[in-house]
C-alpha cells in the first residue's frame, strides 16, 4: 500500500466471509409494537459477533416471552420491553426467567416507551436484569 493511500475502515462484506456458516447468535425482542421489532432487526441485521451473525426472535407479550424462553433455552440476549400487557409485564417475564427457567446466562436488556408507565423504583432495583442500563 503507498504512502498516500488510504486504509479501509471496515472488513470486508460479510456476504464474503464464513459468518454465514457459523451458528447464529439469538437475540429475542420482546416488546408489544410490531414497530419496535421491525425497528431493532433494522438496526442490527448486519451485526455479527465473534465471527456469528444474530438470528431474530419475537415475542409480543409477556407470556409469550415466557413461551419463547422455554421452548429456545439458547437465547443469547433479550431486548424485553417493561410495559407491556401491564405495567410491569417485562419484570414479571426477567423475574420468571431468572428464577422459574434458572436461565442466568441470557443478557437481558430492559427497555420502554412509557417511561411515565413503568415502575421506575422496580426497574432500576430489579437485581435480574444486566446491570449496565435501563434503555428507554
Amino acid at each position: 500500500m503507498g504512502k498516500h493511500e488510504s486504509m479501509p475502515l471496515f472488513k470486508k462484506s460479510l456476504a464474503n466471509s464464513n459468518v454465514t456458516n457459523r451458528t447464529p447468535w439469538k437475540i429475542a425482542i420482546i416488546d408489544d409494537e410490531e414497530g419496535v421489532h421491525d425497528v431493532t432487526k433494522l438496526t442490527l441485521k448486519t451485526f455479527n459477533f465473534e465471527d456469528r451473525p444474530v438470528e431474530f426472535l419475537s415475542a409480543y407479550s409477556g407470556e409469550e416471552g415466557l413461551t419463547l424462553f422455554r421452548e429456545t433455552p439458547d437465547i443469547a440476549l433479550a431486548f424485553v420491553d417493561v410495559v407491556m400487557e401491564t405495567d410491569d409485564a417485562g419484570l414479571k417475564l426477567v423475574d420468571a426467567i431468572r428464577n422459574e427457567l434458572n436461565n442466568h446466562t441470557t443478557r437481558l436488556i430492559l427497555r420502554t416507551g412509557q417511561p411515565g408507565q413503568a415502575p421506575e423504583e422496580d426497574v432500576g432495583m430489579t437485581p435480574f436484569v444486566n446491570p449496565e442500563r435501563v434503555l428507554p
